[in-house]
């Protein structure tokens, strides 16, 4: 059970991750975009540390994500796992259009989008109960298999 509890743990501490990495790498680009149209970007990249420092935690949030959530998958059913990631587009949305540094606009098309993305989440985790049997069941039977061998 604690196994289970630390599979669902890392599949959140994934989906976050993901988010940070998501947003930190939206805000580098903007950043990079303003020194393209200023024509300075060979110039002052190496000079302008906060475009890279947001660039690399984006990357390195990404990379860790991956770590947890490689755990996640080995421990719970892909089919309950999987969907669950699309929390993020939830996550990065609502941070986005709430971020004055990001400028993004809300809109009721957008909003209904994330509504059915949660309503689809809720049936999925509502529809698996146990959410580990086949991830636990194929570990058995390989374990049963090698045991005949």
């Amino acid at each position: 059970m604690i196994s289970y509890r630390k599979a669902y743990l890392c599949m959140l501490a994934s989906i976050l991750l993901s988010s940070v990495a998501q947003l930190s790498m939206k805000i580098s680009m903007l950043m990079l975009s303003e020194q393209l149209e200023q024509g300075t970007l060979l110039i002052h990249l190496w000079h302008e540390y906060p475009i890279l420092i947001w660039l690399i935690i984006g990357i390195g949030s990404y990379a860790i994500s991956l770590i947890f959530w490689l755990f996640a998958i080995s421990r719970l059913d892909l089919s309950l796992a999987y969907p669950m990631l699309s929390l993020s587009y939830v996550l990065v949305y609502f941070v986005a259009i709430n971020w004055p540094l990001l400028g993004e606009e809300s809109s009721w098309a957008r909003s209904i989008g994330i509504f059915i993305i949660l309503f689809g989440v809720t049936l999925i985790t509502q529809s698996n109960q146990r959410g580990i049997s086949h991830t636990q069941d194929f570990k058995s039977t390989n374990k049963k298999q090698d045991n005949n061998d």
